[in-house]
């Protein structure tokens, strides 16, 4: 689950930096259009300008004044666009700080997790050295052939007897030879 929720949270990132560079995208391209159009209109003002010099002083003032009403709309929708935009980047870093702190809190718990899994199987191996110490120990002290015989089973009991006849018919073979 931890890895899923991993793996969501980079495809998260990589999708939000995908919008991020689109939005950067589509940004450039509206500046530079309308850098654009500014040049553009600028280069039609001033021949409308040449061109009204040469007739009267009133379409000359007319003209002036609807640039200058073109002009001031111009720069409220510029000032929308860029609230929009400021918006939108603020959403984003927002967004982005807040899957910050979820993958934050993850790592944490993983980091938590593993190390209570590492003190744990460190624990477990100490308690298994020392139980192997103890039985290597028991297994190097000698015992008497009485305790032996005390801790046997039948099954043993039957192999013992068995072996013990094996051993007497093998004698008494030798011996004949």
């Amino acid at each position: 689950m931890l890895l899923q929720a991993v793996a969501r949270g980079l495809v998260a990132r990589k999708a939000a930096e995908v919008m991020r560079i689109e939005m950067l995208r589509q940004s450039s391209a509206l500046m530079m259009q309308r850098v654009v159009r500014g040049h553009a209109s600028r280069v039609v003002v001033k021949a409308i300008r040449k061109e009204i010099h040469e007739q009267n002083s009133a379409m000359l003032l007319q003209a002036v004044a609807r640039g200058l009403v073109a002009r001031k709309a111009a720069e409220v929708m510029r000032i929308e666009m860029l609230r929009q935009s400021s918006a939108l980047m603020m959403q984003r870093v927002v967004r982005g700080h807040a899957s910050r702190v979820v993958v934050k809190a993850i790592r944490k718990e993983i980091h938590e997790q593993n190390s209570a899994m590492l003190l744990q199987a460190v624990a477990r191996g100490l308690v298994a050295r020392k139980a192997a110490e103890v039985m290597r120990i028991e297994m190097l002290r000698p015992v008497s052939y009485t305790h032996l015989r005390a801790h046997e089973t039948p099954e043993h009991l039957v192999c013992r007897l068995l072996l013990e006849k094996k051993k007497k018919n093998s004698m008494y073979s030798h011996n004949s030879m």
